[in-house]
Order: structure tokens, then sequence, then C-alpha cells
């Protein structure tokens, strides 16, 4: 259908899973696995979900609440998986334990293909495991990139739009 679409001209920023099965094809079906999950890794270690509003009662603590409830309680509950908290300056010493296990309990289900849409998902929403929940089919991808833009949503909520380039 995407390609339906297009016209004289290719647009290819109008072809997104064109481009992920190209990018799958190209380049992540020469790199191997073990560099799949290396690049998934780094999104891992310091996922957007590992860094909580430090003050609970804060309306950034009120949107993550509200936004991360439901991936968090995927990931918790059919993956048995939860990424144990940093703060502002590092993440949380266990981290490279954690992204072993994930390593062999979750991606190592994964082939291919798959790999190359959490790590296409990471990229785009700063975090593998809110691209591991988007790829499972537990969350949407409008509900993904609310999630993974909590703290953007919160200010726009309390501040509003900001003129010019920067929204």
């Amino acid at each position: 259908s995407e390609w339906e679409i297009q016209g004289e001209f290719v647009i290819p920023n109008s072809m997104p899973m064109n481009s992920i099965m190209m990018t799958f094809l190209d380049v992540d079906s020469k790199l191997g696995r073990a560099e799949k999950e290396r690049q998934i890794s780094r999104f891992l270690q310091t996922d957007t979900l590992r860094f909580p509003a430090e003050k609970t009662d804060s309306a950034l603590a009120r949107a993550q609440s509200k936004y991360w409830a439901k991936p968090k309680s995927f990931l918790r509950e059919s993956m048995q998986l939860e990424l144990k908290q940093g703060n502002a300056f590092s993440v949380p010493s266990t981290t490279d334990e954690e992204i072993a296990e994930i390593r062999q309990r979750i991606l190592a289900k994964y082939d291919g293909l798959d790999l190359t849409l959490v790590e296409t998902g990471a990229k785009f929403l700063k975090s593998g495991s809110l691209a591991i929940a988007l790829v499972e089919g537990a969350i949407t991808a409008e509900e993904a990139w609310q999630a993974a833009y909590a703290e953007e949503l919160s200010q726009r909520e309390n501040w509003g739009l900001v003129e010019g380039e920067h929204d």
C-alpha cells in the first residue's frame, strides 16, 4: 500500500514499512544477531522507563504514571521484566545483568526481522522496553509514543507549545 500511494516521485519518508524492510534486507541481515542485540542493549541501558520523576507528586510523575502504566504492567506481568530505576545522573548498578537476562529470555526468541523492528522502535522511542512492548502487540504505536514522550507531553500540558522550531 505504501508503493500504491506514490505519485510521480517516490517519497521515501512516506514509506516507513518499506524502509524497515530495506534496512533488514540490506543492512541488518549482514550485521549478525550479536551485533543487533548489542545495539538494542544500548537503548535498554538508558531506557526511558528507568528514570521516573524524582518528585512523586509532580506533574511529570503524574504523566509518567498515566502513560507508563500499560507498558510497565505488560513488561512486569507478561515478560517478567521490571527495569531497575536509576536517577537523573546514573543507571542502576545491576543494569548489565538485567540486559544479559533480557537478551537471553526475550531477544533470543526473536528472528532477525523482529530484532530490526525492536531496534528501529528503540531508536524512535528512546526505549528498548517500549519497543519490545510494541513489537509484542501489548501497546499501540500511539501508546508507545505517549510513554516515550511523557516528559514532553507533561511540559506541553503545563506550559503549552513553544513557538518556532522547538515543537
